[in-house]
Protein backbone atom coordinates (compact mmCIF):
# COMPACT_ATOMS: atom_id res chain seq x y z
CA UNK A 1 0.00 0.00 0.00
CA UNK A 2 1.27 3.47 -0.79
CA UNK A 3 0.19 6.95 0.18
CA UNK A 4 0.96 9.97 -1.96
CA UNK A 5 1.34 13.35 -0.35
CA UNK A 6 2.26 16.69 -1.88
CA UNK A 7 4.26 19.48 -0.29
CA UNK A 8 5.36 20.00 3.27
CA UNK A 9 1.88 21.06 4.40
CA UNK A 10 -0.80 18.47 5.21
CA UNK A 11 -2.75 17.61 2.06
CA UNK A 12 -6.46 18.06 1.73
CA UNK A 13 -6.89 14.50 0.40
CA UNK A 14 -4.86 11.39 1.14
CA UNK A 15 -5.13 8.91 -1.77
CA UNK A 16 -4.67 5.26 -0.85
CA UNK A 17 -3.89 2.72 -3.56
CA UNK A 18 -3.32 -0.97 -2.99
CA UNK A 19 -0.41 -2.47 -4.88
CA UNK A 20 -1.47 -4.59 -7.82
CA UNK A 21 -4.96 -3.08 -8.00
CA UNK A 22 -6.58 -0.49 -10.17
CA UNK A 23 -7.03 2.87 -8.43
CA UNK A 24 -10.72 3.32 -7.67
CA UNK A 25 -11.43 6.24 -5.34
CA UNK A 26 -14.39 5.64 -3.12
CA UNK A 27 -17.32 7.95 -2.54
CA UNK A 28 -15.70 8.87 0.77
CA UNK A 29 -12.61 10.27 -0.95
CA UNK A 30 -14.68 12.11 -3.55
CA UNK A 31 -16.92 13.84 -0.99
CA UNK A 32 -14.49 14.65 1.82
CA UNK A 33 -12.03 17.52 1.64
CA UNK A 34 -9.85 16.04 4.34
CA UNK A 35 -9.40 12.40 5.30
CA UNK A 36 -7.52 11.28 8.39
CA UNK A 37 -5.52 8.07 8.23
CA UNK A 38 -5.68 6.18 11.51
CA UNK A 39 -3.91 2.88 12.20
CA UNK A 40 -5.36 1.16 15.24
CA UNK A 41 -2.47 -0.43 17.18
CA UNK A 42 -4.86 -2.51 19.30
CA UNK A 43 -6.41 -4.32 16.34
CA UNK A 44 -6.12 -8.10 16.51
CA UNK A 45 -4.69 -8.40 12.99
CA UNK A 46 -2.32 -5.46 13.46
CA UNK A 47 -3.00 -3.93 10.03
CA UNK A 48 -6.51 -2.50 10.22
CA UNK A 49 -6.77 1.01 8.79
CA UNK A 50 -9.68 3.37 9.38
CA UNK A 51 -10.52 6.42 7.27
CA UNK A 52 -12.11 9.09 9.41
CA UNK A 53 -13.58 11.98 7.43
CA UNK A 54 -13.47 15.39 9.00
CA UNK A 55 -15.39 18.57 8.35
CA UNK A 56 -14.51 20.77 5.42
CA UNK A 57 -11.80 22.99 6.83
CA UNK A 58 -8.70 24.45 5.34
CA UNK A 59 -7.02 25.56 8.55
CA UNK A 60 -3.75 24.02 9.77
CA UNK A 61 -3.52 21.37 12.45
CA UNK A 62 -3.23 22.85 15.93
CA UNK A 63 -3.09 19.76 18.14
CA UNK A 64 -1.11 21.35 20.96
CA UNK A 65 -3.38 24.40 21.11
CA UNK A 66 -6.49 22.23 21.12
CA UNK A 67 -5.10 20.05 23.93
CA UNK A 68 -4.40 23.15 26.00
CA UNK A 69 -7.83 24.56 25.15
CA UNK A 70 -9.55 21.37 26.31
CA UNK A 71 -8.21 21.77 29.86
CA UNK A 72 -7.90 25.57 30.08
CA UNK A 73 -11.30 26.54 28.64
CA UNK A 74 -13.09 23.41 29.83
CA UNK A 75 -16.79 23.38 28.86
CA UNK A 76 -16.37 26.51 26.70
CA UNK A 77 -13.87 24.91 24.29
CA UNK A 78 -16.57 23.84 21.75
CA UNK A 79 -17.54 27.49 21.28
CA UNK A 80 -14.06 28.24 19.94
CA UNK A 81 -13.93 25.05 17.89
CA UNK A 82 -17.42 25.50 16.44
CA UNK A 83 -17.94 21.79 16.64
CA UNK A 84 -20.93 19.94 18.03
CA UNK A 85 -24.60 20.75 18.37
CA UNK A 86 -26.25 23.06 20.87
CA UNK A 87 -22.93 24.41 22.10
CA UNK A 88 -24.65 27.53 23.33
CA UNK A 89 -26.98 25.51 25.57
CA UNK A 90 -24.13 23.48 27.05
CA UNK A 91 -22.02 26.59 27.57
CA UNK A 92 -24.95 28.35 29.26
CA UNK A 93 -25.34 25.46 31.70
CA UNK A 94 -21.64 25.61 32.55
CA UNK A 95 -21.77 29.40 32.95
CA UNK A 96 -24.75 29.19 35.31
CA UNK A 97 -22.93 26.61 37.41
CA UNK A 98 -19.87 28.85 37.64
CA UNK A 99 -22.02 31.87 38.41
CA UNK A 100 -23.85 30.10 41.22
CA UNK A 101 -20.64 28.82 42.76
CA UNK A 102 -19.09 32.28 42.51
CA UNK A 103 -22.09 33.78 44.30
CA UNK A 104 -21.84 31.14 47.04
CA UNK A 105 -18.13 31.83 47.57
CA UNK A 106 -18.79 35.57 47.67
CA UNK A 107 -21.51 35.22 50.34
CA UNK A 108 -20.05 32.12 52.01
CA UNK A 109 -19.67 33.57 55.57
CA UNK A 110 -23.38 34.42 55.68
CA UNK A 111 -24.47 31.11 54.09
CA UNK A 112 -22.26 29.13 56.46
CA UNK A 113 -23.76 30.92 59.46
CA UNK A 114 -27.27 30.06 58.24
CA UNK A 115 -26.35 26.41 57.76
CA UNK A 116 -24.65 26.06 61.14
CA UNK A 117 -27.58 27.73 62.92
CA UNK A 118 -30.13 25.52 61.18
CA UNK A 119 -31.89 28.46 59.53
CA UNK A 120 -31.31 26.93 56.08
CA UNK A 121 -31.71 23.13 55.82
CA UNK A 122 -28.64 21.37 54.54
CA UNK A 123 -30.50 19.07 52.13
CA UNK A 124 -31.34 21.76 49.52
CA UNK A 125 -27.79 23.09 49.75
CA UNK A 126 -26.34 19.60 49.25
CA UNK A 127 -28.58 18.90 46.26
CA UNK A 128 -27.65 22.20 44.66
CA UNK A 129 -23.91 21.76 45.33
CA UNK A 130 -23.74 18.20 44.00
CA UNK A 131 -26.07 18.92 41.07
CA UNK A 132 -24.17 21.97 39.87
CA UNK A 133 -20.83 20.19 40.14
CA UNK A 134 -22.06 17.17 38.18
CA UNK A 135 -23.62 19.42 35.51
CA UNK A 136 -20.37 21.35 35.07
CA UNK A 137 -18.40 18.11 34.96
CA UNK A 138 -20.71 16.71 32.27
CA UNK A 139 -20.21 19.74 30.04
CA UNK A 140 -16.44 19.54 30.54
CA UNK A 141 -16.28 15.86 29.60
CA UNK A 142 -18.37 16.57 26.50
CA UNK A 143 -15.96 19.33 25.46
CA UNK A 144 -12.96 17.03 25.96
CA UNK A 145 -14.59 14.38 23.78
CA UNK A 146 -15.32 16.90 21.03
CA UNK A 147 -11.74 18.17 21.05
CA UNK A 148 -10.44 14.66 20.62
CA UNK A 149 -12.74 14.06 17.64
CA UNK A 150 -11.97 17.35 15.91
CA UNK A 151 -10.34 17.02 12.48
CA UNK A 152 -7.71 19.61 13.43
CA UNK A 153 -6.57 17.51 16.40
CA UNK A 154 -3.99 14.98 15.19
CA UNK A 155 -2.17 13.19 18.02
CA UNK A 156 0.92 12.63 15.83
CA UNK A 157 1.42 16.41 15.61
CA UNK A 158 1.52 16.93 19.36
CA UNK A 159 4.89 17.92 20.85
CA UNK A 160 7.27 15.00 21.20
CA UNK A 161 7.46 15.31 24.99
CA UNK A 162 3.66 15.01 25.26
CA UNK A 163 3.71 11.84 23.15
CA UNK A 164 6.29 10.24 25.41
CA UNK A 165 4.64 7.42 27.33
CA UNK A 166 6.34 8.20 30.67
CA UNK A 167 5.49 11.91 30.51
CA UNK A 168 1.93 11.15 29.41
CA UNK A 169 1.49 8.80 32.37
CA UNK A 170 2.65 11.52 34.76
CA UNK A 171 0.42 14.12 33.08
CA UNK A 172 -2.53 11.75 33.46
CA UNK A 173 -2.18 12.02 37.23
CA UNK A 174 -2.47 15.83 37.08
CA UNK A 175 -4.69 16.28 34.01
CA UNK A 176 -6.78 13.09 33.70
CA UNK A 177 -7.27 11.89 30.13
CA UNK A 178 -4.16 13.50 28.66
CA UNK A 179 -2.61 10.18 27.70
CA UNK A 180 -5.82 8.92 26.11
CA UNK A 181 -6.18 12.10 24.05
CA UNK A 182 -2.56 11.84 22.88
CA UNK A 183 -3.24 8.21 21.92
CA UNK A 184 -6.38 9.09 19.94
CA UNK A 185 -9.01 7.78 22.38
CA UNK A 186 -11.23 10.77 23.24
CA UNK A 187 -14.01 8.68 24.79
CA UNK A 188 -11.64 7.10 27.28
CA UNK A 189 -10.22 10.54 28.00
CA UNK A 190 -13.68 11.85 28.89
CA UNK A 191 -14.34 8.85 31.15
CA UNK A 192 -10.99 9.32 32.88
CA UNK A 193 -11.78 12.99 33.55
CA UNK A 194 -15.23 12.10 34.87
CA UNK A 195 -13.81 9.46 37.22
CA UNK A 196 -11.10 11.74 38.59
CA UNK A 197 -13.45 14.66 39.24
CA UNK A 198 -15.99 12.38 40.96
CA UNK A 199 -13.23 10.96 43.18
CA UNK A 200 -12.18 14.48 44.18
CA UNK A 201 -15.80 15.40 44.91
CA UNK A 202 -16.25 12.33 47.14
CA UNK A 203 -13.06 13.10 49.05
CA UNK A 204 -14.20 16.68 49.62
CA UNK A 205 -17.47 15.30 50.98
CA UNK A 206 -15.59 13.13 53.48
CA UNK A 207 -13.39 16.07 54.44
CA UNK A 208 -16.43 18.13 55.42
CA UNK A 209 -18.44 15.20 56.83
CA UNK A 210 -18.21 16.37 60.45
CA UNK A 211 -19.31 19.90 59.59
CA UNK A 212 -22.21 18.63 57.47
CA UNK A 213 -23.30 16.36 60.32
CA UNK A 214 -23.36 19.22 62.82
CA UNK A 215 -25.29 21.45 60.41
CA UNK A 216 -27.84 18.70 59.87
CA UNK A 217 -28.33 18.23 63.61
CA UNK A 218 -28.89 21.99 64.00
CA UNK A 219 -31.74 21.87 61.44
CA UNK A 220 -33.82 19.71 63.87
CA UNK A 221 -37.24 19.10 62.27
CA UNK A 222 -36.06 19.81 58.70
CA UNK A 223 -32.92 17.71 59.08
CA UNK A 224 -32.02 14.76 56.89
CA UNK A 225 -32.36 11.36 58.64
CA UNK A 226 -29.04 10.54 60.21
CA UNK A 227 -28.97 7.05 58.72
CA UNK A 228 -29.30 8.49 55.20
CA UNK A 229 -26.48 10.95 55.81
CA UNK A 230 -24.23 8.22 57.20
CA UNK A 231 -25.00 6.06 54.17
CA UNK A 232 -23.93 8.98 51.98
CA UNK A 233 -20.61 9.22 53.82
CA UNK A 234 -19.98 5.48 53.46
CA UNK A 235 -20.84 5.65 49.76
CA UNK A 236 -18.47 8.58 49.34
CA UNK A 237 -15.68 6.66 51.07
CA UNK A 238 -16.09 3.60 48.86
CA UNK A 239 -16.52 5.58 45.64
CA UNK A 240 -13.61 7.89 46.46
CA UNK A 241 -11.26 4.96 47.14
CA UNK A 242 -12.23 3.16 43.95
CA UNK A 243 -11.99 6.42 42.01
CA UNK A 244 -8.43 7.04 43.18
CA UNK A 245 -7.34 3.55 42.14
CA UNK A 246 -9.07 3.95 38.77
CA UNK A 247 -7.41 7.35 38.35
CA UNK A 248 -3.98 5.76 38.71
CA UNK A 249 -4.97 2.91 36.40
CA UNK A 250 -6.25 5.27 33.72
CA UNK A 251 -2.98 7.21 33.68
CA UNK A 252 -1.07 3.95 33.22
CA UNK A 253 -3.49 2.89 30.50
CA UNK A 254 -2.92 6.17 28.66
CA UNK A 255 0.84 5.61 28.75
CA UNK A 256 0.36 2.08 27.43
CA UNK A 257 -1.80 3.24 24.53
CA UNK A 258 0.73 5.90 23.53
CA UNK A 259 3.52 3.32 23.53
CA UNK A 260 1.45 0.95 21.37
CA UNK A 261 0.47 3.69 18.96
CA UNK A 262 4.06 4.80 18.48
CA UNK A 263 5.26 1.18 18.25
CA UNK A 264 7.86 1.94 20.88
CA UNK A 265 8.85 0.41 24.15
CA UNK A 266 8.39 2.87 27.01
CA UNK A 267 11.20 3.55 29.42
CA UNK A 268 9.16 1.97 32.18
CA UNK A 269 6.38 -0.38 31.21
CA UNK A 270 2.95 0.31 32.66
CA UNK A 271 2.39 -3.31 33.62
CA UNK A 272 5.56 -3.24 35.72
CA UNK A 273 4.39 -0.08 37.44
CA UNK A 274 1.06 -1.73 38.22
CA UNK A 275 2.89 -4.81 39.52
CA UNK A 276 5.06 -2.68 41.82
CA UNK A 277 1.96 -0.87 43.14
CA UNK A 278 0.23 -4.18 43.81
CA UNK A 279 3.30 -5.55 45.62
CA UNK A 280 3.47 -2.38 47.72
CA UNK A 281 -0.16 -2.74 48.76
CA UNK A 282 0.31 -6.42 49.66
CA UNK A 283 3.48 -5.62 51.62
CA UNK A 284 1.68 -2.87 53.54
CA UNK A 285 -1.14 -5.29 54.39
CA UNK A 286 1.36 -7.94 55.51
CA UNK A 287 3.23 -5.51 57.81
CA UNK A 288 0.12 -4.07 59.44
CA UNK A 289 -0.65 -5.36 62.93
CA UNK A 290 -4.37 -6.19 62.98
CA UNK A 291 -4.71 -5.81 66.75
CA UNK A 292 -3.36 -2.25 66.72
CA UNK A 293 -5.51 -1.29 63.74
CA UNK A 294 -8.58 -2.78 65.43
CA UNK A 295 -7.85 -0.78 68.60
CA UNK A 296 -7.60 2.47 66.65
CA UNK A 297 -10.79 1.70 64.74
CA UNK A 298 -12.63 0.99 68.00
CA UNK A 299 -11.51 4.32 69.47
CA UNK A 300 -12.66 6.17 66.37
CA UNK A 301 -16.01 4.37 66.45
CA UNK A 302 -16.49 5.19 70.14
CA UNK A 303 -15.80 8.86 69.46
CA UNK A 304 -18.33 8.86 66.62
CA UNK A 305 -20.97 7.31 68.86
CA UNK A 306 -20.75 10.34 71.11
CA UNK A 307 -21.75 12.42 68.05
CA UNK A 308 -24.85 10.21 67.59
CA UNK A 309 -23.45 8.28 64.62
CA UNK A 310 -24.71 4.71 64.42
CA UNK A 311 -24.21 3.21 60.94
CA UNK A 312 -20.56 4.16 60.59
CA UNK A 313 -19.62 2.99 64.13
CA UNK A 314 -21.37 -0.31 63.44
CA UNK A 315 -19.34 -0.73 60.25
CA UNK A 316 -16.13 0.14 62.07
CA UNK A 317 -16.83 -2.20 64.99
CA UNK A 318 -17.58 -5.03 62.57
CA UNK A 319 -14.23 -4.38 60.90
CA UNK A 320 -12.47 -4.32 64.29
CA UNK A 321 -14.07 -7.63 65.32
CA UNK A 322 -12.85 -9.19 62.06
CA UNK A 323 -9.33 -7.86 62.54
CA UNK A 324 -9.07 -8.99 66.17
CA UNK A 325 -11.57 -11.81 66.84
CA UNK A 326 -9.95 -12.60 70.21
CA UNK A 327 -11.08 -9.29 71.72
CA UNK A 328 -14.70 -9.69 72.97
CA UNK A 329 -15.21 -5.96 73.53
CA UNK A 330 -15.62 -5.28 69.81
CA UNK A 331 -18.21 -8.02 69.41
CA UNK A 332 -20.21 -6.76 72.40
CA UNK A 333 -20.16 -3.27 70.93
CA UNK A 334 -21.59 -4.70 67.70
CA UNK A 335 -24.41 -6.35 69.68
CA UNK A 336 -25.24 -3.10 71.46
CA UNK A 337 -25.35 -1.20 68.17
CA UNK A 338 -27.67 -3.81 66.70
CA UNK A 339 -29.94 -3.29 69.71
CA UNK A 340 -29.98 0.46 69.01
CA UNK A 341 -31.24 -0.31 65.49
CA UNK A 342 -33.99 -2.55 66.87
CA UNK A 343 -32.39 -5.74 65.52
CA UNK A 344 -32.67 -7.61 68.79
CA UNK A 345 -32.60 -11.07 67.22
CA UNK A 346 -29.25 -10.39 65.55
CA UNK A 347 -27.88 -8.97 68.81
CA UNK A 348 -29.14 -12.06 70.68
CA UNK A 349 -27.41 -14.39 68.22
CA UNK A 350 -24.15 -12.50 68.66
CA UNK A 351 -24.37 -12.77 72.44
CA UNK A 352 -25.21 -16.48 72.20
CA UNK A 353 -22.10 -17.09 70.12
CA UNK A 354 -20.07 -15.19 72.69
CA UNK A 355 -21.59 -17.30 75.49
CA UNK A 356 -20.77 -20.53 73.66
CA UNK A 357 -17.18 -19.42 73.22
CA UNK A 358 -16.96 -18.52 76.89
CA UNK A 359 -18.36 -21.91 77.92
CA UNK A 360 -15.66 -23.66 75.89
CA UNK A 361 -13.02 -21.51 77.58
CA UNK A 362 -14.50 -22.11 81.07
CA UNK A 363 -14.59 -25.85 80.46
CA UNK A 364 -10.92 -25.77 79.54
CA UNK A 365 -10.18 -23.87 82.77
CA UNK A 366 -11.99 -26.49 84.84
CA UNK A 367 -9.95 -29.25 83.20
CA UNK A 368 -6.70 -27.49 84.01
CA UNK A 369 -7.65 -26.71 87.64
CA UNK A 370 -6.67 -30.10 89.17
CA UNK A 371 -3.26 -29.93 87.51
CA UNK A 372 -2.56 -26.40 88.64
CA UNK A 373 -2.71 -27.31 92.37
CA UNK A 374 -4.68 -24.18 93.28
CA UNK A 375 -8.19 -22.90 92.90
CA UNK A 376 -8.86 -20.73 89.89
CA UNK A 377 -10.85 -17.92 91.49
CA UNK A 378 -11.84 -14.83 89.55
CA UNK A 379 -9.89 -11.69 90.39
CA UNK A 380 -11.85 -8.95 92.15
CA UNK A 381 -12.82 -5.95 90.11
CA UNK A 382 -10.83 -2.91 91.14
CA UNK A 383 -7.45 -1.24 90.88
CA UNK A 384 -4.35 -3.37 91.36
CA UNK A 385 -3.27 -3.66 95.00
CA UNK A 386 0.29 -3.95 96.21
CA UNK A 387 0.61 -6.95 98.61
CA UNK A 388 3.10 -5.00 100.76
CA UNK A 389 0.26 -2.74 101.92
CA UNK A 390 -1.27 -5.60 103.97
CA UNK A 391 0.24 -6.80 107.27
CA UNK A 392 2.15 -10.08 107.30
CA UNK A 393 -0.40 -11.64 109.67
CA UNK A 394 -3.19 -11.18 107.17
CA UNK A 395 -1.16 -12.82 104.44
CA UNK A 396 -0.40 -15.86 106.65
CA UNK A 397 -4.06 -16.51 107.45
CA UNK A 398 -4.53 -18.35 104.21
CA UNK A 399 -3.71 -22.05 104.62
Amino acid sequence: MSARTAGPEPPDVVDLTLKGSTPAPSQLLRDAKRVRLYLDPEAETGNEIFLLPGPATSGPYRSGVLLLLAYAAGPFAPLALRRGRRNGVWASIAFLCLLSWGAMIWRWPLIRAWLEAGTVPILPWMLWAFGSMLAYLTTWCRALHLVGRDARFVPQRLPAWVRDSTVAGALGLVFPGTGHLAAGHPRRAALALWNACCAVLMLLTLWHAGWMWRCNRAAESSAVPGIALEALFLFAAVLGSLGLLTWIGSSLDGARLIALRAAQRPSMRSDWIAFVLLCSILLAIALVRPANVARDIDRFATAMQHEDFRVIPLTLELAASRLDPAEPRYTMQVAELYDSFGKHEEAHRIRERMRERWEVYAEQLLREEPHAGQALLPLPIGPPVDPEEFPAADRNDTP
